[in-house]
């Protein structure tokens, strides 16, 4: 995974080898790396405000870092499968992680699932707590919100439809606004334009 601070003068990348790096955009120097963080790493995004970048790794843990040096600042603990997806809200107080629940884990009192289920977390970054949950039948393997948090679309796994949610206020939490059916095959990839108008699906 790869991703640009909103100034485009550095990148950071993340990926099967358990570390962060950022990198100098225009000449390739890296600037830091971290140290190895346990798992092979699958969800990368950097806050708007350009200070912390946000990864997520296999197994669910989700990591806040301080961008202009690496180091650690908290974890989210919200899932137990693997997380393919962090998304800041354009405040940066919120960060949204969405991926899949082991299989065989019991949800609200329901019998076991007998393969992974999905689950999207809406988190607080100031005090680490949880906002918003949406629990899914199926593990959701891509995901995107508004900059302002008020639509969000998800993609369940072998699924060629992206299910459209929008959020009123954090009691009533995302609603289903609908289904976008397009694809032949599965879809794999999904963002909002800036402005929220338009969605681009892979």
């Amino acid at each position: 995974a790869a991703a640009f601070p909103a100034d485009g003068r550095a990148v950071v990348t993340a990926g099967d080898d358990e570390r962060l790096r950022l990198w100098h955009a225009r000449d390739g120097r890296q600037l830091w790396i971290s140290e190895r963080l346990g798992n092979p790493l699958l969800g990368l995004d950097v806050d708007p405000g350009g200070e912390r970048v946000a990864c997520s790794l296999v197994g669910g843990r989700v990591r806040v870092h301080r961008l202009k040096d690496g180091r650690p600042l908290f974890d989210l603990d919200g899932h137990d499968g693997d997380v393919p997806v962090v998304r800041f809200y354009a405040d940066g107080a919120r960060l949204l992680s969405a991926g899949a629940e082991r299989a065989g884990r019991a949800s609200n009192g329901a019998p076991p699932a007998a393969s992974p289920t999905g689950r999207v977390v809406a988190w607080n970054t100031i005090d680490q707590s949880q906002v918003l949950r949406l629990d899914r039948p199926r593990a959701i393997v891509a995901a995107d919100v508004t900059a302002d948090g008020a639509m969000l679309a998800t993609v369940e796994q072998d699924e060629r439809v992206v299910r459209r949610w929008s959020r009123a206020d954090d009691a009533a939490g995302y609603q289903p606004r609908g289904e976008l059916a397009a694809h032949e095959r599965a879809i794999t990839a999904v963002r909002f334009a800036p402005d929220g108008a338009s969605l681009l699906t892979a």
